[in-house]
């Protein structure tokens, strides 16, 4: 991941104003595995929606809760494999804006019960507007743990339906 940008600003007198920013480039490997620092879960979810007004929490241990559907049933990811899921090394949230139909706000976190304590304090919540789109990388072997009684990210659609993308490679162990 890496993250450059260029500012100009042209001043009434024809000079130029210029920001150049680069964060540098970063390459994680995740090794094939399921001990610490390893990768064997991967999942994709590009085209996931929900009506304005309503929630889904997705359990980021086993995908066990109710609309955690993503095309196989509830628990099986891409390849109708059994999901589990001890840590997540990186998370990606999309709110597709109108390249898919989604025209509301996607509000991420305060699940009800068993919420993911992984980035946000209890009760928080994280907005995306539409054609916006979020990353949690994590550098370390630990990952982001997530345990089975507080597995549960909470997303929500505000404002009108939204079509969303949950992504995430992580670590069964």
């Amino acid at each position: 991941m890496r993250i450059i940008g260029t500012y100009s600003s042209v001043l009434p007198d024809g000079q130029i104003a210029e920001a150049k920013w680069d964060d540098g480039q970063k390459k994680i490997d995740y090794q094939d595995g399921s001990v610490a620092g390893s990768c064997d879960t991967v999942l994709s979810a590009n085209n996931l929606s929900l009506i304005s007004g309503t929630s889904v929490n997705w359990d980021l241990y086993d995908l066990s809760e109710s609309g955690n559907d993503i095309g196989h049933g509830i628990g099986q990811d891409n390849l109708g494999l059994t999901q589990c899921n001890a840590r997540i090394y990186n998370l990606f949230l999309k709110n597709w804006g109108e390249a898919k139909a989604s025209a509301g706000s996607l509000v991420v976190g305060a699940a009800a019960s068993g919420e993911w304590p992984g980035f946000l304090e209890a009760g928080s919540t994280v907005t995306l507007l539409t054609d916006t789109e979020m990353a949690l990388i994590c550098e370390g072997p630990s990952g982001m743990p997530v345990d089975s009684s507080e597995p549960n990210l909470k997303i929500a659609a505000t404002g009108g339906a939204v079509v969303f993308g949950l992504n995430y490679i992580s670590c069964s162990q």
